[in-house]
């Protein structure tokens, strides 16, 4: 009986050798091609052409291999197919199956084609295969678990030798945007995958793109541990490289390495850890560690990340990034970060920024909201910043308050990009350098909405006094509005004009305000339209170059046949105060009413400034104080005037002083006398003059001659 059955066994195990190799020779699988077509068009609604030949192995290894393989897009996407395939090569261990085991030896695909497009409506050719099922029967949780625990089972026991994807590429376009992205040069590797135990994975491919700025070759290598349930991924050892096809300046390409010793992956719980992220380009050195949460729902991750100090000068050259010119070229030498970030796909926020820009020191938060439509919120404190060394050299021949440089930066900015911004929020400086003025203890608030910017602006010492302003823009229309309210408290004029100009003619405490309203879209047209009104006062003030009451009385000896001396010492004219309005009519400025007291001099003027030229038209009345006001008498003054005209521009002006109204018949006719007879003394006084005073000091006189 025992030999009976032995006999039977050996002939069973005979008939299916015979059977294992027998099949594929008398079974020819591509007769079945047409039968397999149907099958995935019944399962995924595609159709599949099998362009090449089918091959079929039974032992040791049941392997499939196909051809060229095209598997089409669904009606709508018919200018290119799905999914193509070159070749394909699938073998899986015959004798482990009949114990519940899968084990492949090989899974190799080569030329793997995908296609992927959204249309002009918003539909894309991979929506119908990963559409929602049907609606469930009532018994559909149990029989879900049950299929799950199998597919768990199943999956448990499946092991893969190698899986290689060469030559392989994704193309992606949407018709909405015309954006288009090619990964091209596809390789992929990994070798032998058992549940629970780690692979390596190895992959290349180039990147490139219609609207991509910066094609490259991306390389990634990592471990990765996959748990039987496929729902807790761990990678370890992780370096990815980037590398840009189109080389810098420098004639060198652009690279960004990043690695990561441990990232881990829960799809159930959907969470994410990530430690010891490193990544670096050039100088740039980022290190970060991050944890995500409902990254499959709702992805939200947050983090620290710290930047190294590095020179982002250089790094914006790499980057093809221009660099407008700056007053100071050792600007943007130094820059550091420690942040604390939260993002979802929707927002980011930056909390806890501690940055540090050349000798720049700040802190705060900045958040922004809706990417779609960016709104930015921000709360910044910054010790001290010279803004003139990241901005073009200014003009010094002209003079601008605080307000006014503020404006002309704003429309230094793109108008489209004005048009869009949407932000708010606070900055405070300790010390600001701005258009060579010094501000301290500064604030600035920023409220800009639907082309409508407001910026608040006060400095609680501004050249021992305080400033206050409020700048508002209004960029909805074709040309821009501005409208600009200022006020200056005992600021010390001189020392504000030696920072501004380098030097200082005139002195004094001033106080003053302002009320401006202009139309345009640059600068140069703002000036041209602007229109408003200023009031100032200065007092204890002083203009350097000339003593006022030592040329009156000068003249006045002269004309009285006396001496005419030259002084060193009256080399200013001090005023115990100046005051004035003046009205500001499409960039031209006319004052009507100033008036100036010196101890011996009472002044009143008119004129007006064009603040688009420079150009000053400026005539002062000057009598000659008689009496002194007392408790009783107001004060006295002498009815002759000595008229001054103030003429040239604000970098040069020049001064006219008429003494003509101090002579008489009889003196006319002495000095007359006295000009016929000393002419080559009098030129000599008058180049003497020019040497002494300045060139241009004898034209004060020119009238008498």
């Amino acid at each position: 009986m025992t030999k009976l059955l032995l006999v039977g066994f050996s002939v069973l195990l005979l008939v299916l050798v015979i059977a294992i190799f027998a099949i594929p020779v008398l079974i020819d699988p591509n007769n079945f091609k047409t039968d397999m077509a149907s099958f995935i068009k019944e399962k995924t609604g595609r159709d599949v052409a099998f362009e090449g030949d089918i091959s079929v192995s039974l032992f040791p290894w049941i392997g499939l291999g196909t051809e060229k393989m095209v598997i089409s897009n669904p009606p709508g996407f018919q200018e290119m197919p799905f999914i193509t395939v070159d070749k394909s090569n699938i073998k899986v261990k015959l004798l482990p199956l009949l114990t519940k085991k899968i084990e492949v030896n090989t899974i190799a695909l080569e030329g793997l084609s995908i296609n992927l497009v959204k249309d002009k409506q918003g539909v894309s050719n991979w929506a119908d295969l990963v559409a929602s099922s049907r609606p469930s029967p009532p018994n559909a949780a149990s029989l879900n678990r049950n299929a799950q625990i199998k597919s768990q089972s199943v999956l448990a026991a499946l092991t893969v030798g190698a899986i290689s994807i060469q030559n392989a590429r994704v193309n992606w376009g949407n018709q909405q945007t015309g954006e288009r992205l090619e990964l091209k040069n596809i390789h992929f590797n990994a070798d032998k995958f058992v549940f629970g135990e780690p692979l390596k994975i190895d992959m290349a491919m180039d990147v490139s793109g219609k609207q991509l700025k910066f094609p490259g070759v991306i390389k990634w290598v990592t471990g990765l541990r996959v748990d039987e349930k496929l729902d807790i991924f761990v990678f370890s050892d992780s370096h990815m490289e980037w590398v840009g096809s189109k080389k810098t300046s420098s004639g060198l390409p652009l690279a960004v390495t990043m690695t990561v010793p441990n990232a881990d992956v829960n799809v159930t719980q959907q969470t994410l850890q990530l430690s010891g992220l490193q990544l670096q380009s050039g100088d740039i050195k980022l290190a970060a560690d991050m944890s995500g949460e409902n990254i499959l729902d709702k992805p939200s991750i947050q983090g620290s990340v710290v930047i190294a100090p590095f020179n982002p000068g250089i790094a914006l050259k790499q980057w093809g990034v221009a660099i407008p010119a700056m007053s100071d070229a050792k600007a943007l030498a130094v820059l550091s970060m420690t942040v604390r970030l939260q993002a979802t796909p929707e927002r980011a926020e930056f909390s806890d920024l501690d940055i540090a820009l050349d000798s720049s020191h700040g802190k705060g938060f900045v958040t922004v909201k809706d990417f779609a439509r960016p709104t930015i919120l921000f709360d910044l404190a910054v010790d001290t910043l010279d803004a003139d060394r990241y901005l073009a050299p200014p003009d010094k021949s002209t003079i601008a308050s605080p307000g006014m440089a503020f404006a002309a930066s704003t429309f230094s900015l793109p108008l489209e990009w004005l048009r869009k911004l949407d932000a708010e929020g606070k900055l405070a400086l300790g010390n600001l350098t701005f258009n060579r003025m010094t501000l301290q203890d500064m604030r600035l608030t920023l409220s800009s909405k639907n082309g409508i910017v407001n910026i608040g602006q006060t400095a609680n010492q501004f050249y021992q006094g305080t400033y206050s302003g409020n700048l508002n823009v209004d960029a909805r229309a074709e040309k821009s509005s501005l409208t600009l309210n200022e006020k200056l408290t005992n600021i010390r004029l001189e020392p504000l004009l030696k920072d501004v100009k380098g030097e200082a003619k005139m002195g004094g405490i001033v106080t003053a305000s302002s009320q401006l309203h202009g139309l345009g879209n640059n600068t140069r047209e703002l000036s041209s339209n602007l229109t408003g009104q200023l009031d100032f006062l200065i007092k204890d003030g002083y203009v350097k170059g000339f003593n006022l009451e030592k040329m009156i009385e000068n003249s006045k000896n002269l004309v009285q046949g006396g001496t005419f001396s030259i002084d060193a010492q009256h080399d200013q004219t001090a005023f115990s105060e100046i005051s004035g309005t003046a009205a500001i009519s499409k960039g031209l400025l006319q004052n009507n009413d100033l008036i100036a007291k010196t101890a011996k001099l009472r002044s009143t003027g008119k004129g007006n400034a064009n603040l688009n030229t420079g150009l000053v038209d400026y005539q002062i009345t000057t009598r000659l104080l008689k009496a002194a006001a007392t408790a009783s008498t107001p004060e006295q003054v002498h009815d002759t005037p000595i008229i001054i005209h103030l003429g040239g521009t604000f970098g040069k002006p020049t001064y006219t002083l008429d003494v003509a109204a101090l002579l008489t018949d009889k003196n006319k006719a002495k000095i007359e006398r006295l000009l016929d007879k000393n002419k080559d003394k009098i030129e000599k006084l008058m180049n003497k003059l020019d040497k002494k005073l300045g060139p241009g000091a004898s034209d004060l006189l020119k009238k008498i001659f």
